[in-house]
């Protein structure tokens, strides 16, 4: 579904995820994604509300939160 964020702040509110997980995993910038992350849905320690397809040798902080 496509919608103009400025409609809802639900929308809007995704958008700032889908930016602050984005800018991490491009550039490194961890100023919005930590709160984020932390923020994730978790089965004990592991992420399940997040997922970063690369390949099995990243090691960044979404892909270490996935591994059991």
């Amino acid at each position: 579904m496509f919608v103009d964020s400025k409609l809802t702040r639900m929308v809007q509110t995704a958008d700032l995820c889908a930016y602050a997980l984005r800018r991490y995993l491009e550039n490194g910038v961890i100023d919005l994604f930590e709160p984020v992350f932390k923020r994730a849905d978790r089965i004990g320690d592991v992420a399940v509300g997040v997922s970063h397809f690369s390949p099995p040798t990243c090691d960044c902080a979404i892909c270490l939160a996935l591994e059991p």
